[in-house]
């Protein structure tokens, strides 16, 4: 009949939207599972650049902590025998910087904390001042100039003043060392005394 007729077209008319309608919908879903597809791919990328650009950087690092140390060992087997007076020369340093001395009365390398105080502080000024070197030397400073605050209390001042007369060669670059408090005897050495109250501090080193 016309009505059973029209009822079979509306239900055609609907079903062919419920397919446009799905068609769409899927047409969406693809274009949406592309940009996924991209994006993970994009991002796999760019974790392959990081992990690369990380393996050069720990390579970089490596390299730089190694040289560091070689030139820290080199530096303290010079110094060592004349700040010690010959009781101390070859020393290691490890990978974490902890730095071990060799004993002859104990026939071994041993920690800088098993050494006297004041030994043990002449041991980690010098690592200071060459650490101050290396920055310097990264960033081409020519002249510098270092203060120190009461570096070395436990130190003997005949110690204290032969290690100042090596100070310029640990590092040429420091032109000026200022030290706080430095024994009553300091041979080759201006002594500036002043208080809290004085706001600017003006030292003529000619006269």
């Amino acid at each position: 009949s016309l009505a059973s007729c029209r009822q079979e077209l509306e239900l055609s008319k609907a079903l062919k939207q419920e397919v446009e309608k799905q068609k769409t919908e899927y047409k969406e879903l693809n274009t949406h599972l592309t940009e996924l597809n991209d994006s993970i791919i994009e991002d796999k990328r760019e974790l392959g650049r990081m992990q690369c650009l990380e393996e050069l950087a720990d390579g970089n690092l490596s390299s730089l902590s190694n040289r560091l140390r070689r030139d820290l060992t080199s530096s303290f087997k010079e110094l060592l025998p004349k700040i010690t007076s010959e009781r101390y020369g070859s020393i290691k340093i490890s990978e974490e910087y902890r730095i071990q001395v060799f004993s002859e009365e104990r026939g071994d390398f041993v920690p800088l904390e098993h050494l006297s105080s004041g030994t043990n502080d002449l041991f980690v000024l010098i690592l200071q001042i060459m650490l101050v070197h290396g920055f310097l030397e990264s960033r081409n400073i020519e002249q510098h100039f270092l203060f120190l605050d009461e570096p070395l209390l436990a130190v003997d001042a005949q110690r204290y003043q032969k290690l100042t007369s090596l100070l310029p060669e640990i590092s040429a670059k420091l032109e000026q060392i200022f030290i706080c408090r430095p024994p009553e005897k300091h041979d080759s050495a201006y002594v500036v005394q002043t208080d809290l109250a004085q706001k600017e501090l003006i030292i003529n080193f000619s006269s």
